[in-house]
């Protein structure tokens, strides 16, 4: 009897889960660094694409309000760079003293937006793939204290936005809350002692970690460190594929694609057959953790459909 399919939509994909801290990190540093150095417009709507696909792979439907709220700010940069950059012939129109908004500031201002919304995706990726756990794992045996301060400031933020929420919900509760009908001096008061119980309780608990690790041997040599993750074949495998696609990429794009000018006029020539090289490179590049993702889905569904 063949076994049914669930039908039930994929909230959230594990898209980085197993890979070791320091591949992560070099695949990561590898595609934000080539978005920044090379902002061709093709490299830039292939980092910009995939990057917004492993968001959502990452986080779900929750993801599309960042996204949403990216896109704004794109096109925001967007339309305001030319306001400032008046370099340019085709002036579409002009305004305030005779100031024109000309084309080449448009596409200017898109190719940065574009570029600002790829790496801010990608380092919304990179936060949520790059847990505290293996920042331990990766810095743990060769800097333990920088490690441990890194650590500790990858949880500060939501830590305390959680306390500060319910030190907010208690002065509420006995009547000290500040609402909107109140006036500006209250609310800097009132905002005020909430920081300076977070920073209190912020040295408190500093201190108390401190006790804490160095109660547990920390400061001892020599150090003992735990590895969750450890390097197989085939997580050398991968690692060999990340670095062949990087030099691919960096290579093709470096030496086959022309240079691109927005001013006086746009200028922008076709790539080499070594600069499309280069952007199949990265295209691979940027697509891997898909591609890999949707091999073991695929593998899953047909083992069902065997079963």
């Amino acid at each position: 009897m063949r076994a049914e399919v669930s039908t039930l939509p994929l909230a959230k994909v594990q898209l980085f889960s197993g890979w070791p801290p320091g591949l992560l990190l070099g695949y990561f540093l590898g595609i934000i660094g080539i978005t920044i150095v090379c902002p061709y417009p093709a490299t830039l709507a292939i980092s910009l694409g995939f990057g917004c696909g492993c968001f959502i792979c990452i986080k779900g439907s929750s993801a599309f309000s960042y996204l949403l709220g990216l896109a704004v700010l794109g096109i925001f940069v967007a339309l305001l760079n030319p306001l400032f950059m008046t370099e340019g012939t085709t002036v579409l129109f002009e305004w305030g003293n005779q100031r024109p908004y000309t084309l080449e500031g448009l596409a200017w201002g898109a190719s940065t937006a574009a570029m600002v919304c790829a790496v801010m995706v990608w380092f919304a990726s990179f936060h949520q793939a790059f847990t505290s756990e293996a920042c331990m794992q990766l810095f743990g045996s060769l800097t333990p204290a920088l490690a441990l301060l890194l650590t500790q400031v990858l949880r500060l933020i939501p830590t305390y936005r959680r306390r500060a929420a319910a030190l907010l919900q208690a002065r509420a509760g006995i009547g000290k809350g500040v609402g909107s009908q109140e006036t500006l001096r209250r609310r800097i008061e009132g905002s005020s002692q909430v920081l300076g119980a977070l920073c209190n309780e912020a040295l408190e608990n500093s201190i108390i970690t401190a006790d804490a690790m160095n109660g547990r041997g920390f400061s001892l040599q020599p150090k003992s460190h735990f590895k969750q993750i450890r390097w197989t074949l085939g997580y050398g495998v991968l690692a060999a594929l990340v670095v062949l696609l990087f030099i691919g990429a960096a290579c093709g794009l470096f030496l086959g694609l022309p240079g691109i000018q927005y001013v006086p006029t746009i200028t922008l020539g076709p790539p080499s057959g070594l600069g499309y090289l280069g952007l199949l490179c990265f295209g691979l590049y940027s697509a891997l953790p898909l591609l890999l993702v949707g091999k073991e889905r695929v593998q899953w569904m047909y083992f069902l459909s065997k079963s």
